[in-house]
């Protein structure tokens, strides 16, 4: 394909840059957690995944431009200009609705989606955060082009270059290099969307929300012809971004917040709001709180500043709702503010408004590569690392176990071992710790929780996560056959009391919160790294006043460096751990009398599961030291995890 030619005088010359690269982007790879842009395709202008027949080709005649030697294979249709709304969705209903548009299956959110409603975390935490969301929107789709042909063929050198193998450092290649998707159509032309994402905390019902949201999309899109001029958004791609609250009546009826803005601070991009109340009831007026805040906008100084710049007023009531509204543009003139003069723009700078697109995966024959290949691919989707972290966080994509393992055969009771214990208080149950040293090897170690076991449930114990069997990264550095030195037990000092600290009360059993780390290991350190590789209980007597601590084993890994460290005070979901941690209980043998001292026991232990995984961005996290804690009476554990260079 070559350059276009223009048969008449137009001054879109930015339309026919548009529409070829646009076709030119067609049958080429994508990596769909990116945003919808021309500049994400995968390759070189014209580097298609697929066979397009290049020896039959025509001229491609499009608005007053000819585009010369267009494979038949290729065609476009006009679009037309459509207002959308959509009712109130949860997230994944809106993250669908995102994937249909773009011809994905399932609801895991894609880039489009994380990019128009701001979400930038693991989209677990972002579901779990969000009630519900909505947008209206104004679409204006001058053309569409596409792919004719009805199915779509690989090329033979892309199918060759699937691996075979679960082979992380070549899975990651592959997807780096040709994406997820191959590009089947884009739309040229322009939007301009309001976007509204409820928090968890508003209680506003779906209506409401409806409401609110039509009467936003009603005053932007209709009676375009009567909108003023100072329109007080800016719509560039960056977004202008207003967090409204609601007043919120028993009697159902909403007064919305009016926003009056600076024009220069808009136009600039630089700009502050300030909320007044509309139709405002008198008797309402008692019950009103206005906060000044301090301006979060670069500050302007000077003949910059105005009225309307400095300060930016809360307005809190009695039920407070959160709800976050995202006014994006996509194509046309960034620096006209009214809609309706927009609108007017677009032909003369239209973007790319939608694509669609097929898996890879559906083109390749079904077979061992095929599935590891898909497996790959919903994972990044999924979890979606970082792409220069895809390697590693495939690497730890291996089946994990908590150790010690946990017997449930029938008829199976394990005899209750003599055990050293805390006292709490004169008159409460007594808990006894298990010293059992707990290893798993050369296993990589990804979590740690306390746990009561015993058929009374008064036993503490610790557990670990580990990796079943060793990444595939890791066995140069530390596979069977290599040396590296005999693992090593570090705990805290016996005598050093600065770091004893009550349960309960001063007189009666303590916790030594000494950070449990290998103080030998350094960020950056070229001779190697120590993890954890084993752990276990412990009790100190000093008389009435025993001390619980924990000793880790470590273990060295040649050749690899520390790139990052973090301390977790943040417990994963523990709805799965309760069971876990009982498992080893038998119910049959628990006396009626104890089952008070059992839920004594249970609020002064936390058993949260402390771990990392795919959720936990980049994925690759080990656990290189550890701490108990007392917080609120409890006992607590804290891990600290690590980022290894490989």
């Amino acid at each position: 394909m070559e350059e276009p030619s223009k048969t008449s005088s137009s001054s879109s010359s930015a339309l026919s840059t548009t529409l070829f690269n646009s076709i030119q982007a067609l049958g080429r790879g994508f990596d769909v957690t990116s945003d919808i842009r021309l500049l994400y395709c995968k390759g070189a202008p014209g580097s298609r995944l697929i066979q397009i027949d290049e020896n039959h080709t025509r001229d491609l005649s499009i608005a007053d431009t000819v585009f010369p030697n267009v494979s038949v294979d290729i065609d476009y249709n006009l679009g037309k200009s459509f207002r959308e709304s959509t009712p109130v969705c949860t997230f994944h209903e809106m993250a669908e609705l995102f994937n249909v548009n773009s011809g994905i299956l399932g609801d895991i959110p894609v880039g489009s989606f994380n990019s128009m409603f701001n979400f930038t975390g693991s989209w677990p935490v972002d579901a779990a955060a969000t009630k519900s969301l909505a947008m209206d929107g104004y679409f204006i789709s001058l053309f569409k082009v596409k792919l004719a042909k009805g199915s779509l063929v690989l090329h033979e050198e892309i199918t060759r270059a699937v691996p075979s193998s679960w082979d992380p450092s070549s899975l990651a290649s592959f997807i780096e290099n040709f994406g997820t998707h191959i590009i089947t159509s884009a739309t040229i032309g322009g939007r301009d969307v309001v976007y509204v994402k409820q928090h968890q905390s508003s209680p506003l019902v779906a209506s409401e929300i409806q409401n609110y949201v039509k009467d936003i999309g009603d005053k932007r899109f209709l009676d375009l012809e009567n909108q003023p001029s100072g329109d007080p958004f800016k719509y560039n791609e960056k977004a202008s971004l207003c967090c409204i609250t609601f007043v919120y009546l028993y009697s159902l009826h909403i007064y919305y917040l009016t926003a009056h803005w600076c024009k220069f601070c808009a136009l600039s991009g630089n700009f502050q709001i300030s909320l007044n109340v509309q139709d405002m009831d008198p008797s309402l007026s008692n019950k009103k709180e206005i906060h000044p805040q301090t301006s979060t906008v670069p500050y302007l100084s000077g003949k910059e500043k105005c009225r309307y710049h400095t300060l930016l007023f809360k307005v809190k009531y009695s039920l407070l709702q959160d709800v976050t509204v995202i006014f994006r543009r996509r194509g046309g003139d960034d620096l006209v503010q009214s809609h309706a003069k927009w609108v007017e723009t677009v032909h003369l700078a239209p973007d790319v408004i939608n694509m669609t697109f097929s898996p890879i995966v559906s083109l390749l024959k079904d077979s061992a590569g095929t599935k590891h290949l898909a497996r790959a691919i919903d994972l990044y989707l999924k979890y979606k690392p970082p792409i220069e972290e895809l390697q590693y966080f495939l690497e730890f994509q291996i089946p994990r176990a908590w150790a010690p393992e946990q017997t449930n055969m029938p008829g199976y009771q394990r005899k209750e071992p003599v055990c050293q214990s805390l006292q709490f208080s004169l008159m409460g149950p007594k808990l006894y710790v298990s010293s059992d040293q707990i290893t798993v090897g050369r296993k990589p170690v990804t979590g740690l929780r306390l746990c009561l076991e015993g058929g009374k449930q008064n036993r503490l114990a610790i557990h670990m996560q580990h990796l079943i069997s060793l990444p595939k990264i890791l066995q140069p550095h530390w596979d069977s056959h290599m040396a590296i030195g005999a693992p090593k037990w570090h705990g805290p000092e016996e005598q050093d009391s600065r770091w004893f600290e009550p349960i309960k009360w001063k007189n009666f059993s303590h916790v030594s919160t000494s950070p449990i780390e290998h103080h030998e290991t350094y960020i950056g350190d070229l001779s190697g790294v120590h993890i954890v590789t084993g752990a276990q209980l412990g009790v100190w007597e000093f008389g009435a006043k025993s001390v619980l601590h924990l000793k880790l084993l470590f273990s060295k890994v040649p050749g690899c460096t520390i790139r990052r460290s973090v301390w977790d005070h943040n417990p994963t979901n523990t709805s799965h751990l309760n069971s876990d941690c009982s498992s080893s209980s038998n119910s049959d043998n628990k006396k009626a009398d104890g089952s008070s001292q059992i839920g004594k026991l249970t609020k002064i232990i936390d058993v949260t599961e402390m771990s990392k995984g795919p959720q936990d961005v980049p994925g690759h996290w080990l656990v290189t030291g550890a701490k108990l804690g007392v917080e609120k009476g409890r006992i607590v554990l804290r891990v600290k995890y690590s980022l290894l260079n490989y």
